[in-house]
């Protein structure tokens, strides 16, 4: 009996461990597949035994490179010199377009929407000291290069050392102290400045703004077109994986502590449990992205919010529990406490399971109707109070 039931657990371990093999395979295909082409598959066929990172990565960058190329060749095509004429700098455009670009629609748009507060800042502080005065520093009134050089030096310290966004930081001081600032201050490079507080989208500074408009929209079009690769539905995702990852560890965890003895196996469970924790920080950090796709608004993304908090809870509640398990000496006293109580405890752990099923499923459509309210209700009610 007891070769029999050592034969059973090793079985049932194993089926464990390809459990999560395939939840993690398939979660990983389905984010490959947002990736549109034949990318991932080369890579893999290429570069054998690489990490899912890398390859998820590699297919990224090649999509941002293929319409980088696309943009470069359509400029070369329509003509450099006649974008130029009509005051669109294209190497300035494609440059601000590397800078914006994020890795979805959500992270875009959140460094589209930083980056024009701080080229709005940059804008703002060169407008009015060339409103005030025209010609800036012309080697005639040294009072205007002292008080731009002021000016300048604590616009830099400023976004330096305040705790503001990094992309309102980077354009703030890219269009600012590494772009028109010390023109003012040169009585050589004062020309091409809008004077008298006029708006000319010609004009060096205004221009700039412009140009850093149109890049932020060839940026969004890249992960738009040809279909969109959204923070949201990377967050869903990722988090469903992780979902499935939990009940896989739940279940080898109560295996383990259903046993007769210590094994190393436990420490594989921690492992899994802390990988599961950084899943669930990288589908935080998608979620935040995603807020830009919808400006709060969306249903699909709250419910997401609260299921991914709910998850936090989960694999915070269990953390106190491992040292637990991991001290277990498996006394005769406790097989049999654990003889009597093992049949109702998994029942609950799959009932759990079975609810975050359902709120996992209300949540990736934003839909949470009468029928799954009441069987979601009727789990909650099956389920004991304490």
């Amino acid at each position: 009996m007891a070769s029999a039931r050592l034969v059973k657990e090793k079985g049932e371990d194993d089926l464990l461990l390809d459990g999560c093999s395939a939840s993690e395979e398939e979660t990983q295909t389905d984010e490959e597949e947002i990736i549109i082409g034949l990318t991932p598959t080369v890579i893999r066929k290429w570069f054998p035994g690489v990490t899912h990172d890398f390859v998820y990565a590699a297919s990224l960058s090649t999509r941002v490179a293929a319409w980088v190329a696309v943009y470069s060749v359509s400029t070369v095509v329509l003509g450099r010199g006649r974008f130029a004429e009509m005051g669109f700098d294209m190497s300035s455009i494609l440059c601000n377009v590397l800078f914006i670009v994020g890795s979805d629609v959500g992270s875009t748009i959140s460094n589209c929407f930083y980056g024009i507060i701080g080229t709005f800042w940059s804008w703002l502080t060169l407008f009015l000291l060339h409103g005030i005065w025209p010609k800036g520093y012309d080697g005639s009134n040294p009072e205007v290069f002292w008080i731009g050089t002021i000016i300048i030096v604590l616009y830099t310290n400023l976004f330096l050392f305040l705790n503001v966004n990094s992309s309102v930081r980077f354009f703030a001081l890219l269009n600012f102290t590494g772009g028109f600032a010390m023109d003012f201050v040169d009585p050589r490079a004062t020309k091409g400045f809008s004077e008298g507080f006029k708006f000319d989208y010609r004009a060096k500074v205004e221009n700039a703004a412009v140009l850093y408009i149109i890049a932020s929209a060839l940026a969004l079009a890249i992960f738009i077109l040809p279909l969109p690769l959204t923070a949201l539905g990377k967050a869903q995702k990722r988090l469903k994986g992780s979902i499935e990852d939990v009940h896989i560890s739940q279940h080898q965890l109560f295996h383990y502590y259903c046993g007769h003895s210590k094994s190393l196996k436990i420490h594989d469970v921690v492992g899994k449990f802390q990988g599961v924790k950084d899943d669930i920080a990288s589908c935080k950090s998608h979620s935040e992205h995603s807020w830009y796709e919808s400006f709060g608004k969306s249903k699909r993304r709250q419910l997401t919010e609260k299921l991914l908090r709910m998850m936090e809870q989960v694999v915070q509640r269990y953390e106190p529990i491992f040292p637990v398990v991991i001290d277990e000496n498996f006394e005769p006293s406790h097989f049999a406490m654990m003889r009597t109580i093992e049949e109702p405890l998994r029942a609950v752990i799959e009932e759990v399971h079975t609810l975050v099923h359902r709120c996992t499923n209300a949540a990736m459509d934003g839909r949470l109707d009468e029928e799954e309210m009441h069987d979601m209700q009727a789990l909650l009610d099956k389920m004991p109070s304490t």
